[in-house]
């Protein structure tokens, strides 16, 4: 007789007057008897929802209730007891899925997703970097007070996400996308570069990237400071093996190359007049003119039509392909602002040479400065002691002196350094180019198309990625007016 037993157990649990453990005893017993064995849950919603409206559910009962809505359809009902579970739940993840939840059903079912505020609020709370529920807020009114403030936390979420692992793609799109809500173009830039170095291009992000570039100055306003300097240059790239490269860079261009010959440029029908007033020196200069160099030479030509290579000198060299044209590009400007770092730091020779190669220079310059150090056996140093002895001058031997005896006392290892100065160079030209996937493309020799399944797991571009995001990377393209 379960029809009349239903019946009488809904009439109990409905009943005012009768006491409330017995009310709610026979209210749960009735809606068992309606889901369970008349398969009528509608009734046993409204028993439910009695019970409830009376103040006498427990959290088990909601827990019921909210099934009994959603399993009937009464998507307004069910949204409310999600948002009271999502503060009742005793359990983090029971929270999260009540949350949840009631963003689903406000999103898909009641087509009402600004309603879901505060259950992505909640979600957000419990989960700062929730991508369902950051989604949800973006694509939300921007005149609802709390999206910003939403948004705002959600940002600092995923940018802490992204410093545990750069290589997400799905952080990096999503990061692009809460940026262009909050009209942080900068950080957008950014973000959608990095998607573009994980994923490749897709149509729309690339485009996205030179709109929002052609919005910003390209050149720098400024000379790098001292600590500017310093921001830029990776960890690890310092110490005296750094110091003792900047002494012997003009040196080591002429023992070791690059030379003008080398790159198949004629040094006089290459070389561009600075009384012509061609603007792609001028641009040229003007990187030139941040890094501190008042005074270069600018050469067209070589085998690269597209490259771009610094030579060391008392008087430095810049040699441009015959391709590069003004105003220079980003991947252009890129290079350009490698090489002058690479110029005033004394690693051009990092990117030419072995790492073998470089710590053979670093004994080779203790040898000829008469400082003793242990070494390997390496193969390469007679012809490297050879070649930096017939370049070197005497003043330069009396400056790398001092220096190779802190290159001793320190123990410093060259091969590990010259990693280190090669991040720095790859720190600068994402921060002149401001596009990360064109100096990764450079950094790996790979076309942005293909650049994806190298980034993604490669610990360089994870590192380079990380400072694309990084404070002190907004902050020297502000202090540079890069950023307009």
């Amino acid at each position: 007789m379960f029809v009349e037993a239903a019946d009488k157990l809904g009439t109990l649990a409905k009943l005012d007057g009768a006491p409330p453990k017995n009310r709610l005893t026979a209210g749960v017993a009735a809606v068992d008897l309606y889901e369970n064995k008349l398969e009528q849950s509608a009734k046993g919603l409204e028993i439910l929802l009695a019970l409830h409206n009376g103040g006498l559910s427990t959290l088990p009962v909601r827990e019921r209730l909210a099934r009994a809505a959603a399993r009937t359809g009464s998507w307004a009902e069910a949204t409310r007891i999600l948002e009271e579970l999502m503060n009742e739940r005793p359990e983090r993840d029971g929270r999260i899925e009540a949350a949840r939840l009631a963003i689903a059903i406000h999103r898909d079912r009641l087509h009402s997703p600004h309603r879901a505020i505060a259950a992505v609020t909640k979600l957000l709370e419990e989960s700062p970097g929730d991508g369902e529920a950051l989604d949800v807020v973006v694509g939300l009114d921007p005149n609802i007070p709390q999206r910003q403030a939403v948004l705002e936390r959600g940002r600092d979420a995923i940018l802490l996400a992204l410093h545990e692992v750069p290589g997400s793609l799905d952080n990096q799109r999503r990061l692009a996308r809460i940026s262009h809500a909050l009209g942080d173009g900068s950080l957008e830039q950014s973000a959608l570069s990095c998607a573009v170095a994980l994923g490749g291009p897709d149509g729309s992000s690339e485009q996205m990237i030179v709109l929002l570039g052609s919005k910003k100055p390209r050149l720098p306003q400024v000379v790098l400071t001292e600590p500017m300097v310093r921001q830029i240059l990776a960890s690890g790239d310092d110490g005296p093996v750094a110091e003792l490269f900047v002494a012997l860079g003009p040196t080591l261009a002429e023992a070791l190359g690059p030379q003008l010959a080398a790159l198949g440029v004629h040094p006089k029908k290459d070389r561009i007049d600075p009384r012509a007033g061609l603007s792609l020196r001028n641009e040229i200069a003007s990187w030139a003119g941040a890094f501190g160099i008042t005074t270069f030479d600018l050469y067209v030509g070589g085998r690269d039509a597209g490259g771009v290579q610094g030579i060391p000198g008392e008087t430095p060299a810049i040699v441009v392909g015959s391709g590069v044209n003004a105003p220079l590009s980003p991947t252009t400007r890129a290079r350009v602002a490698r090489e002058l770092l690479a110029i005033v730091r004394g690693t051009t020779v990092t990117r030419w040479r072995d790492d073998t190669t470089i710590a053979a220079i670093v004994v080779a310059a203790c040898n000829i400065a008469k400082v003793p150090v242990d070494h390997p056996p390496f193969a390469v140093l007679a012809e490297v002691e050879r070649l930096i002895g017939k370049a070197i001058n005497r003043k330069t031997k009396g400056l790398i002196q001092p220096i190779c005896k802190m290159v001793v006392q320190s123990g410093q290892d060259a091969r590990q350094w010259a990693a280190r100065a090669r991040a720095s160079q790859g720190r600068v030209a994402a921060l002149a180019s401001g596009d990360v996937s064109v100096v990764l493309a450079d950094v790996f020799g790979e076309p942005v198309e293909r650049l994806g399944g190298v980034a993604r797991d490669d610990l360089r571009a994870h590192e380079l990625l990380r400072f694309v995001l990084s404070r002190p990377y907004f902050e020297l393209r502000r202090s540079l007016g890069l950023e307009g």
